[in-house]
């Protein structure tokens, strides 16, 4: 028996060193290939054949790429000599020279780690396809990669970029380093314009996993006095030839605490603050204040009459996390100018990217903006909203906007876009007036009385809009005999409005009706130049009424 063990245990023996030595063996022939294969490499000739095997069997479509040499030591150091791409359009990107210092036998560990990346004389023209969006846009994310990359450090001079990809030619040169691994991910960026107008960017921003923290800041200038940068090429605003961007931030834990500020000047200047956290249970405190002309031309529907209109605006709040996708808005405040906002809502993700609205609050400064701060016009209002928007709410759907009042409600359902073609609005309406004592403190007329309004194929862009009024009304007493007898029976109209982007103003389809026979129809049109054209045709069984009881018959 302890012989059968002796034999067993020695023939065990042989079998696991004969396999050892087959794995050695294996193991060393590899070697042997890959030291084989970069020797060969280095050999010019053969380089140059396999270079253009790969080239021959790239180009077989529209893009055509060429490259003057793939030279260095390998497998440690690459060089990339004239590389040109091309399509039927031209060459689009040209690449002087590009140098590799990297670790090969990283890949072993999942990773590409490379100490060194010098990049010269890189041109950019275009890009092919850049005219065309994406039909989904799904947001920024890094990508999922199946290794980790790690650039130890990288320099790019000469490098230049068109016209068509950013709305402005621009040289720079960059340097700094840059890591994606399964421990974090870090950037370091140092980046200055090398042309005649004056730029640069700093940014150092870091994320460590476990325990989670992370690094943010960012300095960055663009443009200068008489020499608009990318912004403004990028805006088409020349007031925002001289921006600055400043953000830090960190985070612990969960916790994070945050601050950007942009400065445009006169223009725009933009203060942002945030802390809370932002991990399973989120719960962020935010506050934006805006102050500049740019802010006034937004507000202007907040201008008190016979003031300026209003240079600052504030937005504060509190997101709170209610379950995965859903989130609670609290304690939202708004101003501007003589308007005040307050109010909370409830924000849940939909599918592709949309997020559903749900909010209410309150609406102060009313009359103050219609210069009726003293009149029967309620300083105040309820308002709610329900809808849904994509997460930059350039795409708004509103299934309906309440705005309520002591006078009426007002309804309105449409939809909204704020995207690069400008704002635009569409959508249907109708107000229940309780009370039309605010509107006769608007036309300088006592009234009292009720009626309801609608408005129809409402549409407003920057080319001008259109609307289809109708609005009916109980009957309504002014404290004038011969008006009340005219208005007795309530009045009904309905017209067709229209108006332009250079301010002209046109009105068709107009008919009323009111008591004592009165009929009126007419259409006019009020042009930007303040010429006044237009036919109008009234009946009525007694004018008194129409007169102001001047006359009758």
């Amino acid at each position: 028996m302890a012989e059968m063990q002796t034999y067993s245990h020695g023939r065990a023996r042989r079998i696991a060193g004969r396999a050892m030595a087959l794995v050695f063996a294996l193991a060393g022939l590899a070697l042997g290939l890959v030291a084989l294969g970069a020797g060969l490499l280095n050999i010019a000739p053969i380089r140059h054949a396999l270079l253009q095997f790969a080239l021959d069997a790239v180009n077989s479509g529209e893009t055509k790429i060429e490259i003057g040499d793939i030279g260095g030591t390998w497998p440690a150091r690459l060089r990339l000599e004239g590389l040109t791409v091309a399509d039927a359009q031209g060459t689009w990107l040209r690449l002087d020279e590009a140098e590799l210092d990297w670790r090969p036998l990283a890949l072993w560990q999942g990773q590409f780690h490379a100490t060194r990346l010098d990049v010269t004389g890189l041109d950019v023209a275009w890009l092919p396809g850049g005219g065309e969006e994406s039909a989904a846009d799904g947001g920024f994310s890094f990508p999922a990669l199946p290794f980790e990359i790690v650039f130890d450090s990288f320099e790019a001079t000469g490098v230049s970029i068109g016209q068509p990809v950013i709305g402005e030619a621009v040289a720079f040169e960059a340097s700094g380093a840059v890591a994606m691994t399964r421990g974090g991910s870090a950037l370091t960026l140092h980046a200055r314009r090398t042309d005649a107008t004056p730029g640069r960017i700093d940014a150092d921003i870091s994320f460590v996993n476990g325990p989670e923290r992370g690094r943010l800041k960012i300095d960055a200038e663009d443009g200068g006095e008489g020499k608009p940068g990318i912004t403004a090429a990028l805006t088409g605003r020349r007031a925002f030839a001289h921006v600055t961007l400043a953000a830090e931030g960190q985070t612990l834990a969960g916790l994070m605490t945050g601050r950007a500020t942009l400065d445009a000047g006169e223009a725009l200047k933009i203060d942002a603050k945030t802390h809370g956290g932002v991990a399973e249970n989120t719960n962020l405190n935010f506050a934006v204040e805006t102050t500049g002309t740019l802010v006034a031309e937004t507000l202007d529907f907040a201008t008190v009459p016979g003031e300026a209109a209003p240079r600052r605006a504030r937005i504060e709040g509190k997101i709170s996390a209610r379950k995965a996708g859903s989130y609670h808005i609290e304690r939202l405040n708004a101003t501007a100018g003589a308007l005040a906002l307050t109010g909370s809502g409830m924000v849940e993700a939909l599918a592709q990217t949309r997020w559903a609205l749900d909010a209410e609050g309150t609406l102060t400064g009313l009359g103050r903006v219609a210069g009726l701060e003293d009149a029967t016009l309620p300083d105040a209002a309820g308002w709610q909203i329900k809808g849904d928007t994509d997460s930059g709410f350039t795409q708004v759907s509103i299934g309906e906007a309440v705005l309520k009042t002591e006078a009426g409600t007002a309804r309105f359902s449409g939809e909204m876009t704020n995207d690069e073609e400008g704002f635009a609005i569409a959508g249907e309406g109708q107000a229940e007036i309780a009370d039309l004592a605010p509107l006769g403190e608007i036309a300088g007329q006592r009234m009292a009385g009720s009626g309801r309004l609608a408005v129809s194929g409402l549409r407003y862009d920057e080319t001008g809009g259109e609307a289809g009024f109708t609005l009916e009304t109980s009957a309504i007493e002014t404290g004038d005999e011969s008006l009340d007898a005219l208005l007795a029976d309530g009045v009904r109209g309905k017209a067709d409005i229209a108006f332009g982007a250079d301010g002209g103003f046109s009105a068709s389809g107009i008919a009323l009706d009111a008591a004592q026979g009165f009929t009126a129809s007419g259409q006019f049109s009020l042009g930007a130049n303040g010429a006044l054209d237009g036919e109008a045709r009234i009946e009525a069984d007694e004018i008194s009424g129409i007169a102001a009881g001047a006359a009758s018959g």
